[in-house]
Formats: C-alpha cells, structure tokens, sequence
C-alpha cells in the first residue's frame, strides 16, 4: 500500500524501547487483522535487527522475544482501547 485512500488507515507501533514500525490498513479490515499484523511485522523485524547487529569477539547479544497479546493506545483512551479487544471489528 503505498498511497493511502480516504478508506486507508495507518497506525504508529511501538514496542520495547527501540522496535517501532507504521502499519497501514484499511477501515474494512478487522481489530483482529490489525494484531497479527503487528505481530507478523514485530518478528520480521526481530529477525531484520538479528542480521543487522554485529556480532562481537566475547559473545552475541540475544534479543528477547516478547508475545504480543492484546494492543493500546499510548495515551490510554478508553474507548479505542476496548474496541482494539474486540478482534471481529
């Protein structure tokens, strides 16, 4: 999706302290969509950052995998967070 419609959404995702990644999405795709979006791209990313990091003479820092079980907004709205529970919208 390189241009976004009038139908297209985007979110901001951000996870641990130095992982974050757009995804784009449109408004007919589900809650539940979203979420194994953010989780597919959080492991593409994992694998990407793995490749990337240098591998050092006393050891490899190992990144911890974390599992993604449920999204929110960051600044704690109510209303939208509930409606991320709710997979089948």
């Amino acid at each position: 999706m390189d241009t976004l419609t009038s139908e297209a959404r985007q979110v901001r995702v951000y996870l641990d302290k130095d992982i974050e990644f757009t995804v784009q999405f449109h408004a007919s795709q589900t809650c539940g969509w979203l979420l194994k979006e953010v989780q597919s791209r959080y492991l593409e990313t994992l694998q990407a950052s793995k490749r990337a990091e240098p591998r050092t003479p006393g050891g490899i820092k190992k990144l911890k995998r974390r599992i993604i079980v449920a999204l929110k907004t960051t600044d704690q709205r109510e209303s939208l967070d509930y409606w991320l529970t709710q997979l089948s919208r």
